[in-house]
């Protein structure tokens, strides 16, 4: 029995393991395979407070959930990573067809996508926003809050730490 034990309690360690990363509510770590950001693991650090330029981790808003899917941007469970460029309060528009909070000025919006499907359209009137305006400065073909407006505070999961990028 001596000679198993080690590989005993090996297995014993990994299965505990498995069976607690899988009763978190989100994954501590994740994946990024989409050409927004550098492809790698991310850690997901919880946390309650976020700001501008923070990189962080969110479910992906249910009003767009069936298009990311269809287009298979993303699986059925998978979480976006994007940086924080606007904040509660915040002013967000569509200027001359840019995406502009706050006179920064984030991209084109475009009609469609690289692929030549329709994208959505959300409506930004020089409005105060409330919650947080997502996108992927310098990628002006990221799938981002330009289209699907800003995220409301509970479907951020946390901050997103790179580990290993490729």
């Amino acid at each position: 029995m001596r000679p198993f034990f080690p590989l005993l309690s090996s297995i014993a360690f990994l299965i505990i393991l498995v069976l607690f990363l899988r009763s978190l509510p989100y994954p501590p770590v994740i994946y990024n395979a989409t050409d927004s950001l550098p492809h790698g693991f991310y850690l997901v650090r919880p946390g309650r407070v976020y700001h501008k330029g923070q990189l962080v981790v969110c479910e992906v808003p249910e009003h767009v959930r069936a298009l990311v899917v269809s287009r298979q941007w993303l699986k059925e469970d998978g979480l976006f990573i994007k940086t924080i460029v606007g904040i509660p309060g915040d002013t967000a528009r569509v200027r001359k067809g840019q995406f502009v909070v706050n006179d920064t000025d984030f991209g084109p919006v475009h009609k469609y996508d690289s692929q030549g499907g329709k994208l959505p359209a959300y409506v930004y009137d020089a409005c105060s926003v409330n919650g947080y305006i997502l996108a992927a400065p310098g990628k002006e073909r990221s799938f981002d809050s330009r289209y699907f407006g800003p995220v409301r505070p509970e479907l951020i999961l946390g901050e997103a730490i790179p580990l290993v990028l490729f």
